[in-house]
């Protein structure tokens, strides 16, 4: 995961950080996860609680809490992430030779 399509200081742009990215690639992965598998997944600290606070404010995802004890944090993609996050998993395919080979082989 060592790919930025975006990466702006400025949190009030609508490009999405390398954290962000990183929570969008990791969720069209795996799916939806709870809050701290999540965290662990995508190798990020407690403190990008806040990305994904940015994000669900974008519309790219949503948080909800389980209905049945115990009581966690679910955040999965909205239509929106989904969208971007295949595209990251793309991108992430070619970067890391999954996708590479085949487009040497196109050329």
């Amino acid at each position: 995961m060592g790919f930025y399509l975006f990466d702006l200081p400025n949190p009030s742009s609508t490009m999405l950080t390398r954290v962000q990215q990183r929570i969008l690639l990791t969720l069209a992965k795996y799916g939806p996860l709870h809050l701290k598998a999540l965290i662990e997944k995508a190798r990020l600290s407690y403190d990008a609680k806040w990305q994904i606070k940015r994000l669900e404010d974008m519309g790219l995802v949503r948080v909800e809490w389980d209905e049945e004890p115990p009581l966690r944090l679910m955040v999965s993609l909205t239509e929106s992430g989904w969208e971007i996050g295949k595209c990251l998993i793309h991108i992430d395919s070619i970067l890391n030779g999954k996708g590479l080979k085949r487009m040497m082989l196109r050329m």
